[in-house]
């Protein structure tokens, strides 16, 4: 399906020359944190010390967001911009894409993130960083020439939305169905989330380079030093 939004057309051009000061490396960079593996893995060591309730909660609020995503992308198929944008102005960093525009995968999964913080905790520091890194990610999709403005506005809305209502449901249903899960930090749990954590990582490297899978591996140190560790007792 072809979409075609003059404000859309004006907006790319117009941020993508706002920003033409950053490398093109750099955004290429930043849009490959918005991978649902990579959204996952920055999830998980947010919220495993809360225990096995918490995590599962993530796992299956990530299903719903995955499974949504790709059924509107399929069902709309909206044209990304190489497609109608001139290649003269438009710039485009990595693959040329042509459809299943709508809505950005890549916000979606970094707004499931940065919900996730806003539910979690209500550390001024951490909100505002969360919401610095989602808002920047989603701007690297319009800066790779990978997304119209209406796509990362969609995206934002879809991970926000759903993570709101799902998350507190699922962990709610957790807790009443299946009341002693999760309760405690376990040698097992621990152990099954380093691995977790560990696989996480390690797909990172398919879709990442190795400046940002280090950087991940220096994120999650503390939460793989603690779950091989005695220093977590219970859950907050």
């Amino acid at each position: 399906m072809i979409i075609y939004l003059p404000w859309q057309t004006q907006s790319i051009y117009f941020l993508q020359e706002l920003f033409s000061f950053i490398p093109d490396g750099a955004w290429q960079r930043i849009t490959n944190l918005g991978y649902t593996n990579v959204a996952l893995l920055l999830g998980i060591t947010l919220i495993y010390h809360r225990g096995a309730r918490a995590v599962l909660a993530l796992f299956l609020n990530a299903i719903i967001v995955v499974i949504a995503t790709i059924s509107i992308k399929g069902w709309l198929n909206f044209s990304r911009p190489p497609v109608l944008l001139d290649h003269d102005r438009l710039n485009i960093i990595g693959d040329e894409l042509c459809c299943n525009s709508f809505p950005s995968g890549h916000s979606t999964s970094v707004a499931v993130f940065c919900s996730l913080i806003f539910l979690t905790t209500k550390n001024i520091y951490m909100r505002s960083g969360a919401l610095l890194f989602a808002l920047t990610v989603g701007l690297s999709r319009i800066m790779v020439g990978a997304h119209w403005p209406q796509d990362v506005i969609a995206g934002f809305l879809l991970g926000s939305l759903v993570t709101f209502v799902l998350f507190p449901f699922f962990s709610n249903m957790l807790a009443k169905f299946f009341p002693t899960f999760g309760i405690s930090v376990t040698p097992i749990y621990r152990w099954i989330i380093f691995g977790l954590l560990a696989l996480l990582w390690a797909s990172s490297f398919l879709n990442v380079d190795i400046v940002i899978t280090s950087i991940l591996a220096i994120f999650c140190l503390p939460a793989w030093w603690l779950t091989t560790s005695n220093k977590i007792n219970k859950t907050s």
